[in-house]
Formats: C-alpha cells, sequence, structure tokens
C-alpha cells in the first residue's frame, strides 16, 4: 500500500465501450496510486457500463465507477463532472481512446503538481503505441523535457483538484474543443500555470 499522493482517473466517453475498456485496462499500471477511476457515460445510445465491466478484470471493476448522462452534455461537462465526484486531490483526466503506458510519467507529475501550489495542471505528450512521441504541433509544448506552457491538450492532464473547482472547472457550454485553453486562461489570471 503507498503512502504518497493517491489519484483518482477521469474518463470521459460516448458509445465506445471497447475503446474505455483498453484505456482502463492500461490503468494497472498506476494501481500504487489508483483510488479510483470515474467514467461518465455522455449519452451514448445505450449504456456502455455492462460491456465495459464485462471486458475488465475483477480488480479494475472495483476501482471503477460510472456515471451516466443521458441526454449526453459534452466532453467539458463530462470532465467537470469527473473532477467534481473525486475524492482525492489529484484527477488524471483521460480520453477514452488514451492508454497509458507507463506509470513513470504519472508519479512524476503527481511529484511536480504536488511540489508548488501554482501548478493547476501537468500536461501529458502524446505517442504512439510503442511510445514514439507525436510531431511536435501535437504536443503542449515542443519540448521535450517539463517545462511551463501556455496551456494543455485534454486527451491526458494531471488536474490539482481544489484549484481546478474554484475556477468553476471546464466551462461547459463551449461542449468540446477550446475548453482546455479557456481554463487555462482563467487560470492565468487567478496565479495558475500549467506544466
Amino acid at each position: 500500500m503507498s503512502h504518497g499522493p493517491r489519484l483518482t482517473v477521469g474518463i470521459a466517453s460516448k458509445g465506445r465501450a471497447a475503446s474505455l475498456a483498453r484505456c482502463i485496462a492500461s490503468l494497472i499500471c498506476l494501481n500504487e496510486v489508483l483510488d479510483e477511476i470515474i467514467v461518465v457515460d455522455d449519452g451514448s445510445d445505450q449504456p456502455m457500463e455492462p460491456a465495459v465491466r464485462t471486458a475488465l478484470n475483477a480488480a479494475a471493476q472495483r476501482k471503477l465507477r460510472m456515471i451516466r448522462f443521458s441526454p449526453g452534455r459534452g466532453v467539458a461537462a463530462a470532465r467537470s463532472e469527473c473532477v467534481r465526484q473525486a475524492h482525492t486531490p489529484w484527477v488524471l483526466n483521460l480520453d477514452d481512446d488514451a492508454v497509458v503506458l507507463s506509470a513513470a510519467p504519472v508519479l512524476e507529475a503527481l511529484g511536480t503538481i504536488g511540489a508548488d501550489s501554482r501548478i493547476l495542471a501537468v500536461a501529458f505528450a502524446q505517442t504512439a503505441e510503442n511510445g514514439d512521441p507525436w510531431p511536435v504541433g501535437a504536443q503542449p509544448a515542443p519540448v521535450d523535457y517539463p517545462c511551463w506552457t501556455a496551456a494543455f491538450i485534454g486527451f491526458a492532464h494531471l488536474l490539482r483538484r481544489d484549484a481546478f473547482l474554484a475556477l468553476g472547472g471546464f466551462r461547459e457550454q463551449l461542449v468540446i474543443n477550446g475548453e482546455e485553453r479557456e481554463l487555462c486562461l482563467r487560470a492565468l489570471d487567478a496565479g495558475f500555470g500549467v506544466v
């Protein structure tokens, strides 16, 4: 049992049960710090929970809590709901097609965000399935080392829960595309930054 920082993983999903189950299964590497997995099914035609649970092992099923929006409210609302529902100070929001390849970057991010109260979020780099980085334009910053950056890409980001909630979360009327950057503008005004 770890006595270090504890983490909630939040995942917004709609109608992609197989992709979602793959994402959740990849979280096994985070067991040392993972308290709970919260999934918001954002208005899928059919509830995804039965199919997803069938595809998971017992350990993943025990950590999984699914919430269903019907009708769907959009990714911004679903991601915000994951953070609101979390009981840990840190929330790793993932897209349902993301896969965690290794615990090391997440543990490093937890250390970084925990060491500096000015950090709202840690943005993760995007890679192919084999770990090769995507082009620089698809990354939160054009460098291969941790640095301050203006904003993050929603596919994988670690949030300081209390600051996110104090800022009002994502603007749900944006639905998808732009909610991260808009939050970062409010964060900068409040004295927070993104790594």
